[in-house]
């Protein structure tokens, strides 16, 4: 239990490092939360194990600390405090449902690039443009619709009345659609797949 309560308190010290515009690299957060670099490797390597962390396995740069991505990513969430990248659209969504406060989400449809709005508090939908608006899941092994270097997306926003389109511009296998009151209904069973949702939870 210790132990759990330290790597949440890791967690939330590396989500409230975030920003879009900082290289995330191991001795920016060893300095930053004040912990060795030896001791913060074992903090970065239980997070990575239990899938609330990513890193290039290359260079150890952190690439996301979930549902934030350090990336670049088609998924911009905005509170009334910050401005962060989502990994996933399901991860965007999430966000909101685990803060419990107005949280606005900006994406961009595969097919045309035309901008995708949604503004939610909790579960509850405030606004959604355009009303079309669905989450669309497609089968990994297929290519991706975006080109975000680092980023494989599988699940995302999309315009229903383009999904034809993305098929057949982005060679895409789908594997489900669901609108955006769907995707939130599930998300409590969904997320409890996920160590990070309880840390980031209000």
């Amino acid at each position: 239990m210790a132990q759990t309560g330290a790597l949440g308190g890791v967690y939330r010290g590396l989500c409230n490092l975030l920003s879009n515009e900082i290289k995330f690299d191991p001795l920016y957060v060893s300095e930053s939360l004040g912990f060795s670099m030896e001791r913060l490797g074992v903090f970065l390597d239980l997070l990575e194990e239990e899938g609330s962390l990513s890193r290039d396995p290359s260079s150890g740069q952190i690439l996301a600390c979930h549902p934030f991505s350090v990336i670049k990513t088609p998924y911009i969430v905005q509170t009334l405090e910050w401005s962060r990248y989502a990994n996933s659209a399901l991860e965007a969504l999430s966000i909101s449902y685990l803060l419990n406060e107005p949280v606005s989400i900006s994406s961009i449809c595969p097919c045309n690039n035309e901008m995708l709005l949604l503004d939610l508090r909790g579960r509850e939908i405030r606004f959604v443009d355009p009303a079309s608006l669905c989450i669309l899941e497609k089968e990994p092994d297929c290519g991706s619709p975006f080109k975000f270097p680092g980023i494989s997306e599988t699940i995302f926003f999309c315009d229903r009345r383009r999904i034809g389109t993305v098929r057949e511009k982005r060679n895409l296998q789908v594997r489900k659609i669901v609108d955006v009151a769907g995707a939130l209904q599930s998300l409590p069973d969904r997320l409890k797949a996920f160590p990070w949702a309880i840390y980031l939870r209000k």
